[in-house]
């Protein structure tokens, strides 16, 4: 890169002649102007041709000639700048051996602010000519005024310069700007902000929030151990290793059992459940009245920022419940009010940060917590009440706002854990012998053995990664492919407990931990 000072630089003279020669430039110029480093303008009388001398204590050498207003630059500067004019020297094209180029479709003022960059390295945003600078730049390839630009990238501006961006497809500002759109996705959709982008560019953004590589992780919503322990820790688990590490913990205020757990845009939620009971041993065991408080506030866990948010608290306080996400949005299901089933539904809508009820679960059945979402529909058991009391798999539609009694469950189960992959629900656990799996496409029921016969406990997790499926214990941890339907046994077990596991999928950037062994921090 050429070091230029000091800039002298007079624009604006006016010559009765089609071209200025350097020479006559020279004896126009003011002379206290060539001990300057400020922009100085002066002007003749008359009309006709406009030229703009830029020199660093050497006769300008090139010529370029925008609109009616004619450029005399360094070529020096121009090749070591703009890609652009490199290949035009480097091709020996008739502009390099004539020492004059001509920029067409371009106005004159914004290549005098190119210019000016390419001279003083300064650069003003000036959001009326913002766009025509982008594109000229990015003709140009004047890489480094592009990397200033996207520089100067803030959560102001984001929004018209990844349109403006995206428009002339300038990478380098598209992804400044869609890094600060992505990481704060959610807060920009309730702005309306996002509104100006098309259904495509929304669609790309959102997806920026699943770069990072793909995990289990879990958190345990039961009790651990007595006494109670400190603030709830969420761990990630790494395949490659087959081990457990913590990446974030709940703030304090927010439940500490019976809580739900759902992912929606790669943002962790963590809804309701019971507060911490106000005195041990009496309550550990306790039910009713004796738990800790119903909660129903919603936390946030913002996975590319490592933070912590509060959202809309849900309507209903409930505990033990299921949270799941479907489409766009995020269905709280039925669920306890201490003892008490109850039959309301609640869905969250990001876009503003509301809950709303939606269709109860049907009269005389009680919903216990697992729930998924397979092929646009949610999934729950629920207990149906009766002279022998039966179990059926119940489909929520969104799009009717409708329940569906599909089939009865092959085998009894509460307590259980659920997944779901491609077009099937898998059901587990309960100390019942094997897995039931309904194929949704097909309707029909299907069932997988489990290895050496085990009989997976109550409250395990459960989270589904690509098409492998992992069941979380505090034994071990098994993986189920569901392409070859093998299972891999006696993979590390989750280090908090086993009873009340909450186990989802996240991406998660790549974090040091700090040496205290505490949170993490980002790359």
């Amino acid at each position: 890169m050429l070091t230029i000072s000091p800039l002298e630089w007079a624009a604006g003279w006016t010559k009765d002649v089609a071209l200025a020669t350097r020479r006559e430039l020279g004896s126009i110029m003011d002379p206290d102007a060539r001990d300057s480093e400020k922009k100085q303008h002066k002007k003749t009388s008359g009309g006709g041709y406009d030229v703009c001398f830029f020199f660093v204590n050497e006769e300008s050498d090139m010529t370029v000639c925008v609109e009616e207003t004619s450029f005399l630059v360094h070529r020096r500067v121009l090749e070591e700048n703009s890609d652009y004019f490199a290949a035009m020297f480097e091709c020996d094209m008739m502009e390099s051996r004539q020492n004059v180029a001509h920029l067409h479709d371009f106005r004159a003022e914004i290549f005098e602010s190119v210019l000016d960059f390419l001279y003083t390295s300064e650069f003003r945003l000036d959001y009326g000519t913002l766009e025509e600078v982008l594109e000229m730049a990015n003709f140009l390839q004047v890489l480094s005024l592009l990397d200033h630009i996207a520089g100067l990238v803030d959560e102001k501006n984001c929004v018209t310069l990844f349109i403006m961006a995206d428009k002339y497809g300038i990478s380098k500002v598209t992804d400044a700007t869609g890094k600060v759109l992505s990481e704060n996705y959610h807060r920009y959709l309730q702005s309306k902000e996002l509104s100006r982008l098309t259904k495509d560019q929304r669609e790309r953004v959102r997806q920026r929030r699943y770069r990072h590589k793909p995990v289990v992780a879990a958190v345990n919503a039961h009790y651990v151990h007595y006494p109670e322990p400190g603030l709830r820790q969420f761990h990630s688990y790494d395949d490659k290793t087959d081990a457990w590490s913590r990446f974030t913990h709940l703030p304090s205020t927010a439940g500490r059992r019976g809580f739900g757990v759902a992912v929606l845009d790669n943002y962790l939620f963590v809804v309701g459940g019971h507060a911490k009971p106000r005195d041990y041993p009496r309550q550990f065991y306790s039910t009713g009245s004796k738990l800790g408080a119903l909660q129903n506030q919603t936390m946030c866990y913002n996975t590319l920022t490592d933070t912590w948010s509060s959202t809309a608290p849900i309507q209903q306080a409930r505990a033990y419940f299921g949270l799941v996400p479907c489409g766009d949005f995020l269905y709280a299901v039925a669920g306890f009010q201490y003892d008490d089933p109850i039959r309301s539904v609640e869905r969250y809508d990001p876009r503003d940060n509301s809950w709303d009820f939606a269709r109860d679960v049907p009269e005389g059945r009680t919903c216990y917590e697992p729930a998924v979402a397979c092929m646009g529909d949610v999934y729950v058991n629920c207990e149906i009440k009766s002279d022998s009391d039966t179990f059926w798999l119940h489909r929520y539609s969104p799009a009717s706002n409708t329940w569906t009694a599909i089939s009865e469950l092959p085998t009894n189960r509460w307590r259980h854990c659920m997944a779901a992959v491609r077009d099937t629900v898998y059901i587990l656990g309960a100390y019942q012998p094997g897995v039931d799996c309904f194929n949704v496409s097909s309707q029909q029921w299907f069932r997988v053995r489990l290895p050496r016969d085990i009989k997976i406990p109550y409250d395990r997790g459960c989270a589904c990664l690509e098409d492998k499926m992992y069941v979380l214990d505090c034994e071990e941890t098994l993986c189920h492919d569901v392409q070859t339907r093998k299972w891999t046994d006696q993979l590390c077990q989750f280090p908090l407990g086993g009873f009340g596991i909450k186990a989802v999928t996240l991406y998660l950037p790549e974090r040091k931990k700090r040496d205290d062994g505490g949170g993490t921090e980002s790359e």
